[in-house]
């Protein structure tokens, strides 16, 4: 009987969440929506699921979380919130980029939320994330949250970036507002 139920476990098919593993795990692919579409119905949800599962290895977790973007939801922007907050920097470094590059002009409140915290995060590479993907926020008030943060990081590369970034966003609020006048 136990042999039967093992060989019975070893044989069932692959769940949804085991064929997106696989798919993601390749280094060579990219899955496309159709090959997503192919696995399941609904992608985003499937997708958010081993984005956020802890078990999986970082690798996969990450290009779930770029897929992520094509998908957007608000579903989807509360997801990638939540990762920002991930333990694990690649993971909060990744969501940072999705959540900024996808939503940050659709959201701009939200985005600005969720990614201002990163700005002070023990990870250099977070920080520097967190600062490419505060720019896809489309409100001035980010150029005093860059310059605030300027004054306070001590790392002399990220203060360059910060510097450069802060008077790149600045100069475009100055063209657009001269524009429209």
């Amino acid at each position: 009987m136990l042999f039967a139920l093992s060989l019975a476990l070893l044989t069932a098919a692959p769940t949804p969440h085991d064929r997106l593993v696989t798919v993601l795990s390749r280094i060579e692919d990219w899955p496309t929506q159709k090959d997503l579409a192919k696995i399941t119905p609904e992608p985003a949800g499937l997708l958010a699921d081993v984005a956020a599962d802890q078990r999986e290895h970082a690798y996969v977790r990450e290009r779930a979380i770029a897929l992520l973007g094509a998908y957007p939801s608000n579903a989807v922007a509360l997801e990638l919130i939540r990762l920002t907050k991930d333990r694990t920097p690649a993971i909060r470094q990744s969501a940072a980029a999705v959540l900024g590059r996808h939503f940050g002009a659709s959201q701009p409140d939200e985005v600005l939320v969720a990614l201002k915290p990163l700005l002070k995060d023990t990870n250099k590479s977070v920080r520097k994330q967190a600062i490419r993907a505060i720019s896809y926020v489309h409100k001035r008030e980010v150029v005093g949250v860059l310059t605030q943060r300027l004054a306070l990081e001590n790392d002399p590369a990220l203060r360059e970036f910060l510097y450069h970034r802060a008077l790149q966003l600045e100069a475009t609020f100055e063209k657009n507002t001269v524009a429209a006048r």
